[in-house]
C-alpha cells in the first residue's frame, strides 16, 4: 500500500492473513497448492521462513489459522502441513482487506481538515495512529 508515494508495510501476520484469504480449506486427501505451505507462503509474501513459522504460530494461537496436518502437495515426496483460515480468520482478513482498501482510497487533497493534519477514515479522525510501526499518519503531508 502506498500513501503519498511512500509504502506502508504490513506486519508478517497481516501479510499471511491477506495471502491465505485466496485459499479455501480443503480435505486432507485433496491436492493442496504449494502456496498453502510454509515454503510457499515464504516465497509468495517475501517473508523469511522463520518469520512465516512465527507468524503462523501467533495466528494459530489467536484462532485465526488452522492447518491440515497431512496434506498432499505437488512437488513433495511426503505430505506436509497446509494452512488455511478459520471462520474467525476469514472475518479478520476481510476486515483488514476492507480497511486497507478504504485507506488507499483516501485522496491526499481530501484527507486533511482545515490544515490540522488529521486524517479521516469513515468519519473517525486517525490523529496519531500508526500503521505497523510506520510514522504517524498526521506526518504525511
Amino acid at each position: 500500500m502506498f500513501v503519498d508515494g511512500e509504502k506502508i508495510p504490513l506486519l508478517a501476520e497481516e501479510k499471511l492473513l491477506m495471502h491465505l484469504i485466496k485459499y479455501p480449506q480443503l480435505d486432507k486427501d485433496d491436492i493442496h497448492p504449494r502456496e498453502m505451505t510454509q515454503d510457499g507462503m515464504s516465497e509468495c509474501t517475501g517473508i523469511s521462513r522463520p518469520y512465516v513459522t512465527k507468524g503462523l504460530r501467533k495466528l494459530r494461537e489467536a484462532g485465526l489459522v488452522d492447518f491440515t496436518p497431512l496434506a498432499r502437495v505437488p512437488g513433495f515426496d511426503y505430505r506436509r502441513r497446509a494452512y488455511h483460515l478459520t471462520k474467525k480468520g476469514m472475518n479478520k482478513a476481510l476486515r483488514l482487506k476492507s480497511i486497507r482498501e478504504d485507506f488507499t482510497a483516501v485522496k491526499p487533497e481530501n484527507a486533511f481538515e482545515g490544515g490540522t493534519g488529521q486524517v479521516r477514515f469513515g468519519g473517525e479522525i486517525a490523529g496519531s495512529m500508526t500503521m505497523n510501526g510506520a510514522r504517524p499518519l498526521s506526518n504525511f503531508r
